[in-house]
């Protein structure tokens, strides 16, 4: 042989395709929280309470309802994005919550609806029950106003060192998410664009160099999500810190969002051609 497989000369190019995906499963987590004269009345408010609010789940259609294990209030996780611009900014080490009793205990209820089926106005008018049958009527809470877009830099300035800040948001809210999954046709479809856009591309490298395109030696492939702005990758990080809390793994092919929107898919797949 005249030359070894090593000493070939070869060529990597990547291919993407792009996939639109609108969700196909909504989560949502209400936490309960009781407060009582004694440990053992708080519990039993709290399991009274859990109960009931798994079968209003159940019979809004949730598909799957799970009750967490009870625990003081004090000891649930605060959001790690506040905990630690509070202590960078205020050098706050207190909870918010340092005043209330340390007889409360609380637990989260997750539930999982299969939306595939659904329009998008079916969606809607489904978390719109979600929240009013599960509004806590405590009282109303104060939204905060949102800056118009002609605002200057310096009111965007003074507006973000208010957010920073504000006491932590309310983990008592009701939270909802979306999770969009590629299906099986979809991601056949996505390979099979992503490796002819890379073939195209290896094609062309190999004219303009003067040789001729072998076989690949190598393939390989990443599913990830579409290139975006900071504020939205900032978005995604919250609902994969917010996605510890319910009970659901998400898997590669799957991405979650607070918005019911359809997500965007990248599949990227990468390969190695062989230059003759």
């Amino acid at each position: 042989m005249s030359e070894t497989e090593a000493s070939r000369t070869t060529l990597s190019v990547n291919g993407i395709a792009m996939v639109r995906q609108r969700p196909s499963l909504m989560l949502m987590r209400i936490l309960l929280k009781a407060a009582e004269a004694t440990l053992g009345q708080g519990l039993d408010k709290l399991t009274r309470h859990g109960e009931e609010t798994s079968q209003l789940l159940k019979r809004l259609g949730a598909t799957r309802v799970d009750l967490s294990d009870p625990i003081f209030a004090d000891q649930a996780d605060k959001d790690p994005i506040w905990a630690a611009t509070a202590l960078a900014i205020r050098g706050q080490r207190k909870s918010a919550a340092s005043g209330e009793s340390r007889r409360a205990v609380i637990c989260a209820v997750t539930a999982q609806w299969d939306i595939a089926g659904l329009s998008a106005e079916a969606i809607l008018e489904l978390v719109d029950r979600l929240r009013f049958e599960t509004a806590d009527d405590s009282g109303p809470t104060q939204e905060r106003e949102e800056l118009p877009a002609w605002a200057s830099p310096e009111e965007h300035m003074r507006e973000l060192m208010t957010q920073l800040h504000a006491p932590p948001p309310d983990d008592s809210a009701p939270q909802i998410l979306f999770v969009a999954r590629l299906i099986d046709e979809q991601l056949a479809s996505a390979f099979r664009e992503a490796f002819t856009a890379a073939r195209q591309r290896a094609e062309q490298l190999a004219q303009a160099t003067g040789f001729r395109l072998g076989k690949p030696s190598f393939i390989n492939f990443t599913i990830g999500r579409s290139s975006t702005c900071g504020e939205q990758l900032i978005r995604r990080q919250r609902c994969m810190t917010l996605l510890n809390g319910f009970s659901y793994q998400l898997t590669e092919d799957e991405i979650v969002s607070e918005s019911p929107r359809p997500a965007e898919f990248t599949v990227n797949v990468h390969v190695n051609y062989q230059l003759e």
